[in-house]
């Protein structure tokens, strides 16, 4: 398999488990809050805000390789 069509699967695939990543950490990081945890819910809450900035990258790189056509060899 062309490395661009590997890469038109495994980008989305590595898209979702990032959103599912960044998902528990928030879901922990107000779990910590609860706790009184605060300095490790606010470390989980940049972690959660970093991850969905990885997000929106992932969406560039998908949309890019979305573009490119494989030529016939």
């Amino acid at each position: 398999m062309d490395v661009i069509e590997k890469l038109k699967k495994l980008i989305p695939h590595w898209q979702k488990h990032s959103v599912e990543h960044a998902g528990n950490y928030k879901k922990w990081s107000l779990e910590a809050q609860s706790q009184g945890y605060t300095e490790v819910a606010a470390i989980l809450n940049r972690l959660y805000a970093e991850s969905m900035k990885l997000d929106g990258l992932f969406k560039e790189a998908e949309k890019e390789a979305q573009r490119i056509v494989k030529l016939p060899d």
